[in-house]
């Protein structure tokens, strides 16, 4: 079962991934180790075949024996007189029903085999810590109404012990507030909005929600009053038009379409063959990365959540699809407080302040727009970072 799963693996790596195999020239390479584990299954497979071939051929073998003995000692005491033909037939009928009952002992190791196998991996599945609060009921904090006053104070937080991402931060993000969080590439911009969603817990310091702790929150009641546009983009197996009404399964056809237009995706979508009834394939794969983009932007307008997360929410599009949408986002983050990571300078004129992130701390840009955490000499540029080298950020902090 384990080289089955193990094959089951190594083929979905390769479909799904089948442009990167190919721009690397690395078919060769791939079914080498796909066809490495296929044999490992096989040989695994052959010898369990042959265990079982075993198994079942000494269960025979012994059975047969049984009578073969039963046979020839009762024969023997019958015609010595020493037992009558009926005591031996009885004799046999109780071997022959209760020999198949014994046999069964030694097919049971192969039958039970794949089931150890599967309670092994059950075991680890139910040895898992569930997220607190997750479950219905669990006793998390509904707040009746949302303001959107978010505070970090002390966080600290790290994948690993002895590298925190996240040092000290300490900054509040006023209700109805754009904030942009910039900083180099792996700097720690996700983390805080993974952070904010609860995906992670701060190892010290505390994250507040109108004055509330997010660890007391229902963390699917929170996650209900945040819209996400992430640049890690996923779609359903599913039609456009369940992919953007995922966000408000009761919506109707006539808002979808109306945050499909606040998108730019509507025109898109009405020159594919069934409109919003296309499928987009697993993943969205037929669809450009942006247009799925756009859809995941859909989603936010339609959800209309009083708190929005804008995580590179442009980077797929080229620069004329981003000065189109550039008046839409503008109408979308007004009267909500929202986070915006982005490293293009004209889309961050959308933000009322600026944090930068370098080395773990967080720091307000003291300055006139997203360019005032930039280190001098840093040239004009699509990318806010292009240019600067390693130069340290904090000259306008």
């Amino acid at each position: 079962r384990e080289r089955q799963a193990y094959v089951s693996r190594d083929l979905q790596e390769v479909i799904s991934g089948i442009d990167t195999v190919k721009s690397h020239a690395a078919e060769d390479r791939e079914v080498h180790r796909v066809s490495g584990t296929l044999r490992n299954m096989v040989d695994a497979r052959i010898r369990n075949t042959m265990l079982s071939a075993f198994s079942e051929y000494f269960r025979i073998g012994t059975m047969s024996l049984m009578l073969i003995a039963v046979i020839w000692f009762g024969g023997n005491e019958v015609l010595a007189g020493a037992m009558t033909v009926g005591d031996f037939v009885a004799f046999a009928v109780y071997i022959m029903t209760f020999a198949p009952t014994v046999n069964t002992f030694f097919a049971f190791p192969v039958v039970m085999q794949p089931a150890l196998t599967s309670a092994a991996r059950l075991r680890e599945l139910f040895a898992m810590q569930g997220e607190p609060g997750a479950l219905a009921g669990a006793g998390g904090i509904v707040p009746g109404t949302v303001q959107g006053r978010i505070e970090f104070s002390g966080v600290w937080f790290g994948y690993s012990e002895d590298a925190p991402v996240l040092r000290d931060a300490r900054f509040v993000i006023r209700p109805g507030e754009a904030v942009a969080v910039v900083g180099r590439t792996g700097a720690g911009k996700t983390t805080l909005i993974n952070l904010i969603l609860r995906a992670f817990a701060p190892k010290k310091g505390t994250i507040t929600l109108d004055w509330r702790d997010l660890s007391t929150l229902d963390p699917r009641w929170l996650r209900r009053q945040i819209s996400i546009v992430s640049q890690d983009l996923f779609l359903f197996h599913t039609t456009i038009e369940e992919n953007i009404r995922y966000s408000r399964p009761d919506a109707t056809i006539e808002e979808v379409v109306e945050a499909a237009q606040k998108a730019q995706i509507h025109d898109d979508i009405l020159r594919l063959p069934d409109g919003y009834r296309t499928v987009v394939g697993e993943r969205g794969t037929r669809l450009s990365v942006g247009q799925r983009q756009r859809i995941a932007i859909a989603r936010a307008f339609l959800k209309d959540a009083p708190i929005l997360i804008l995580d590179e929410p442009t980077s797929a599009l080229d620069l004329q699809t981003e000065d189109l949408i550039g008046q839409t986002l503008r109408a979308l983050v007004r009267d909500r407080t929202t986070i915006l990571i982005s490293h293009r300078p004209s889309l961050l004129e959308l933000a009322d302040r600026v944090l930068a992130i370098e080395d773990g701390q967080v720091r307000e840009c003291r300055g006139s727009g997203a360019a005032s955490c930039l280190p001098p000499g840093c040239p004009p540029s699509p990318d806010l970072f292009m240019g600067c080298g390693d130069a340290p950020l904090w000259h306008g902090a």
